[in-house]
């Protein structure tokens, strides 16, 4: 018994389930890659945003109107310009800043679905090909037993790729959420702060 294990023979011998496989793969790296750049935008644009809208220059908010920050600071321009007190303002703003909260969540969950769901069709894998091995046993002679746990063996691939995909999957999540509470834990006392500083100027 040979059992090549190649980035070919893996992906074949996995079966229709290597291909569920790798859009999860490829769904993990897309959300990934948005929220970091998304969370690193955020760092770096705040003060530009805040000295904008502070000094109300609209020249300069129009050149970051595609900065995530800008829908919320313009919030905070408008309830300055609609509030009668700081408390009402904050009311406000805590509406905006929920707004904001979703758009910067938006897709994580689908990082804990794959997580969830991926060893299952890797397992799902699995079994279809131990029972296409038990098939193939069936009608063959006593001398193909070996083709039988090599069978099995290439049909384990499909749970292993299931795992190699959930794991990374699962990780990402739990950074992800971690950078997202901290990144609004920050983004909301920096607004109230900067909320009661434009209003009582």
């Amino acid at each position: 018994m040979n059992l090549e294990i190649t980035a070919e023979h893996w992906f074949k011998q996995g079966g229709l389930v290597m291909y569920i496989l790798s859009i999860f793969s490829i769904v993990v790296i897309a959300i990934t890659l948005e929220k970091v750049f998304f969370l690193a935008k955020i760092g770096k644009k705040l003060d530009e945003l805040k000295k904008a809208v502070n000094d109300n220059n609209f020249d300069e908010r129009d050149e970051l109107n595609s900065d995530p920050l800008y829908a919320l600071y313009r919030s905070l321009s408008e309830i300055k310009a609609n509030s009668k007190s700081v408390k009402e303002g904050l009311r406000l703003l805590d509406r905006a800043v929920q707004r904001f909260e979703t758009r910067l969540n938006r897709g994580i969950g689908w990082l804990a679905t794959i997580g969830n769901t991926a060893p299952f069709v890797g397992l799902l894998g699995t079994v279809l090909g131990i029972i296409r091995s038990f098939s193939a046993l069936s009608k063959a002679d006593p001398a193909g037993y070996g083709e039988l746990s090599s069978g099995i063996a290439e049909a384990l691939i499909a749970t292993a790729s299931g795992l190699i995909v959930a794991v990374p999957a699962v990780i990402l999540y739990n950074f992800l959420v971690r950078r997202i509470v901290n990144t609004m834990v920050n983004v909301r006392l920096d607004a109230e702060d900067f909320l009661e500083n434009i209003m009582n100027n």
